[in-house]
């Protein structure tokens, strides 16, 4: 067992190592176009799903963006989101950058048309000049449209390549 807590801990501090000194290329005018998946947990009145989407990421400079996220569940009831977004910088380390997202938006629930909001926090790697890997966690909110109140908890994992 120590074995492997060394052999990790070296992996770690390599991948960290490596990561530090990969440049990063982020500026006013680029944006990204991202795929993610990953599960979605029931917090209240819904069901546990896969999640799979895509987001478009603008930045505007000043640690500002604009984040457009579409995205689909995978279970027997149908879920759709469509959610306009800001997105906000707070913590960069080395060329990774920590961000938070709020966002209002449509979603459908079953047959149910609804306001979905998004409170998402993250962090983003550059992998390169143009490629980049995401993670965030959000909390998905329903309060308007649907019998009860759905609240999520999604982990989504997102690959995508940046544009200048």
């Amino acid at each position: 067992m120590r074995e492997i807590r060394r052999a990790f801990g070296l992996v770690l501090f390599f991948v960290s190592t490596l990561v530090a000194f990969v440049p990063a290329f982020a500026g006013p005018g680029d944006y990204s176009l991202r795929v993610k998946a990953g599960p979605s947990f029931n917090l209240q009145d819904w069901e546990n799903q896969g999640r799979i989407g895509a987001e478009f990421d603008y930045d505007f400079g000043y640690n500002l963006g604009f984040n457009m996220m579409a995205s689909f569940g995978i279970s027997d009831e149908f879920r759709f989101q469509l959610i306009p977004a800001v997105r906000y910088d707070y913590l960069y380390i080395g060329p990774a950058a920590l961000y938070g997202i709020f966002g209002a938006g449509y979603g459908v629930y079953k047959t149910e048309n609804a306001l979905d909001l998004r409170f998402s926090t993250g962090v983003k790697f550059p992998l390169g000049d143009r490629f980049e890997f995401s993670t965030d966690a959000n909390i998905f909110i329903t309060p308007a449209g649907t019998p009860g109140t759905p609240v999520t908890f999604d982990w989504l994992i997102a690959l995508g390549m940046r544009f200048h």
